[in-house]
């Protein structure tokens, strides 16, 4: 199945919808003078819709094709926000991304520029309800709770030892949960 089948089949209600979705997987944003948006090609990736937006970045759900098939979450510089101060910003976190390997965190897989000269990277998609919705859902008591946390407290000690500090860590911003009830997994996408 392909990236864009499984992203309708999601929207569909058929599977979970993106962690960090607000309904905004149809949202367009203007980049370099053109509309980029679901069905726009940035390097080798195709956009399919929003996943969330940044102070100087937007986050796309795309699929990639080639070399390997798979979805990834996509974040771009905003239209605008192409200053100096703002490039080096966004080089360092997708260089400090790139070099954070912990199993609580999401991996990195390319980087590069638009032809408008923009920058981007891509990152492992992480699907699943927020951290707090999840345990809500399933009645998790205070010890299946903290298990959780705990996993987000590794991430951050993690990102941390590498010189990472989360500015605005908060219960929106945690990392989405996978596994069955007696298995949940945490993977942080958002740690700079």
């Amino acid at each position: 199945m392909s990236g864009e089948e499984q992203h309708d089949e999601e929207q569909s209600g058929a599977a979970a919808k993106p962690c960090f979705s607000k309904g905004a997987g149809d949202s367009t944003a203007s980049y370099g003078g053109t509309g980029v948006g679901p069905g726009a090609q940035i390097g080798s990736f195709t956009l399919l819709g929003v996943l969330g937006e940044g102070g100087y970045g937007i986050v796309y759900l795309a699929a990639q094709e080639q070399p390997i098939r798979r979805r990834v979450a996509l974040k771009i510089v905003k239209l605008g926000m192409n200053s100096r101060q703002v490039i080096a910003r966004f080089e360092a976190e997708r260089q400090t991304l790139a070099l954070l390997d912990h199993p609580n965190i999401a991996h990195v897989y390319d980087a590069g520029a638009t032809t408008e000269d923009g920058l981007y990277f891509a990152m492992e998609f992480i699907e699943g309800l927020p951290i707090t919705e999840y345990c809500d859902r399933e009645k998790l008591d205070l010890r299946e709770r903290l298990r959780l946390f705990l996993q987000v407290c590794d991430a951050v000690q993690h990102a941390h030892q590498k010189g990472i500090i989360h500015r605005d860590l908060k219960p929106s911003d945690t990392p989405p949960v996978h596994g069955r009830r007696r298995d949940p997994f945490t993977r942080c996408h958002d740690c700079g």
